[in-house]
C-alpha cells in the first residue's frame, strides 16, 4: 500500500496484541516496567504538545499536513507494538530474539534476491519498497538488528558477514549515502 497508511502487517500486529493482552497476567519483569513507563510518559507528552498546538493554531484536522491531531496516533501505535514485543518476550524469552534475528537475515537475503530478479534499472532502486529512502532505511535497521543480535544470539561470522554485505548492497541500490555510511 502507499506510504503513510496502515499496512497488512500493522493489522496483524494489532490482532497479536489483542490476543496477547487477553492471556496476559498483568505483570512484567521490573526492568521492562521502567521502559514501558518512560514510553508512556513520552506518549502523553506527545499527545499534550499536539493538542496544545492544535488549540494555539485553532487547527483541528486529522490530516497530517493541516493539523496536529494525527501525529500522536503514530506514536501510540508504535508504543502498542512495543508493548506487543514486550509481552511476546515475556512469554518466549530468548527464543523470540533468536527467531527475530534469523527472520531479519532471511528477509534481507530475500530482498537481495528480489533485487536481482526484478532488476534495479538506472538510478535509485526501490526493490519492493515505495521509494529508495525506505529501502535505505530498511537496510540500515536490518543491519542494526543483525549487529545487536550477533553476540547475544551467537550468530556465526559467516551469518554476520553475509547479512551485513546484503544490507550494504541494499543501501547501495537505494543510493542512500546516509544509510551506506551508517552501515
Amino acid at each position: 500500500f502507499s506510504s503513510g497508511v496502515p499496512q497488512p502487517a500493522d493489522l496483524l500486529g494489532f490482532l497479536l496484541l489483542l490476543i496477547l493482552v487477553r492471556t496476559w497476567n498483568g505483570r512484567l519483569p521490573l526492568p521492562l516496567v521502567g521502559s514501558l513507563k518512560a514510553l508512556l510518559a513520552f506518549m502523553i507528552y506527545v499527545v499534550v504538545v499536539n493538542v496544545v498546538w492544535s488549540l494555539a493554531l485553532f487547527s483541528f484536522s486529522i490530516n497530517a499536513k493541516d493539523g496536529f491531531l494525527m501525529a500522536p496516533t503514530f506514536y501510540i501505535f508504535n508504543g502498542l507494538m512495543f508493548l506487543t514485543f514486550l509481552l511476546m518476550f515475556q512469554r518466549y524469552g530468548e527464543f523470540l530474539l533468536w527467531l527475530t534475528v534469523r527472520l531479519v537475515l532471511a528477509s534481507v537475503f530475500l530482498q537481495v534476491f528480489l533485487a536481482f530478479a526484478v532488476g534495479g534499472g538506472r538510478g535509485r532502486s526501490t526493490v519492493m519498497f515505495n521509494n529508495p529512502n525506505q529501502l535505505g532505511y530498511y537496510a540500515l535497521l536490518s543491519a542494526c538488528i543483525i549487529l545487536l543480535g550477533q553476540k547475544r544470539l551467537k550468530l556465526s561470522t559467516h551469518q554476520l558477514t553475509a547479512g551485513l554485505i546484503a544490507c550494504s548492497y541494499l543501501a547501495l541500490l537505494s543510493a542512500s549515502k546516509a544509510a551506506l555510511v551508517s552501515i
